[in-house]
């Protein structure tokens, strides 16, 4: 038992690691949110454009859709970071962990708003007609605000899955938390940084768990009341 309590929860080298995580959770919390926005973004754009085509000229962003959500994370990762530069587009390890990740993200996301714009009735459209608002104006006021109302639970949910994907940053470099953590590892030949990373990721995780969770029961609910 001794041999555990010092390999995987020692004070002592929790304590001396502590630069490193502070170092690891800052990258982790910076990459997370550009990439929670950009993809947000980026999926709600896709999908508004993807609405105005008709075929074949949506098919290129169901094409893009499909495309990115089925390519593994780590592959993209290295697309963008070893193979654009031979196209004359470089990318630093954080800028090119946060694109890739908005990218995969924005497919993801741009789904969710997909399914979440079907869900406003009908009927809301027919009536900002009939009120004289314009194409804009029904976008601006009517659809977008009820279909981020729907949208938000899922959207809660891939927010918490580019938070863990960050983690695979570790193949280009990126010095986020995980990879700060067997860094430290390795210096310290003690496997207490990994155990403070995981009780890090689940502090930040498990919340937001939670918080998706009970977004999407409220929802539900409302949609229960509605239809009474």
């Amino acid at each position: 038992m001794s041999d555990v309590v010092h390999n995987f929860f020692n004070l002592s080298v929790a304590l001396d690691i502590g630069p490193f995580v502070l170092s690891g959770l800052r990258m982790m919390l910076y990459v997370s949110l550009a990439s929670i926005v950009l993809a947000v973004t980026l999926g709600l754009l896709v999908t508004i454009v993807r609405r105005s085509l008709r075929p074949p000229l949506s098919w290129i962003l169901i094409a893009y859709v499909d495309g990115l959500r089925a390519m593994p994370p780590v592959m993209l990762i290295v697309l963008v970071y070893f193979a654009l530069p031979f196209l004359g587009v470089n990318f630093s390890i954080p800028s090119a962990v946060i694109a890739s990740l908005a990218l995969q993200g924005s497919a993801y996301a741009a789904e969710i708003f997909r399914g979440a714009l079907e869900g406003v009735p009908v009927g809301q459209r027919d009536a900002a007609g009939a009120l004289g608002f314009t194409s804009i104006q029904m976008w601006r006021h009517v659809i977008v605000p009820q279909a981020f109302r729907i949208a938000i639970p899922p959207l809660t949910s891939e927010a918490v899955s580019l938070v863990k994907l960050t983690s695979v940053g570790f193949v280009i470099g990126l010095p986020e938390l995980l990879g700060e953590a067997r860094l430290a590892q390795d210096l310290t030949n003690n496997s207490t940084p990994l155990v403070v990373a995981a009780a890090i990721y689940l502090a930040i995780l498990l919340p937001l768990s939670r918080f998706s969770a009970l977004l999407e029961f409220r929802m539900q609910r409302g949609l229960v009341r509605a239809r009474r």
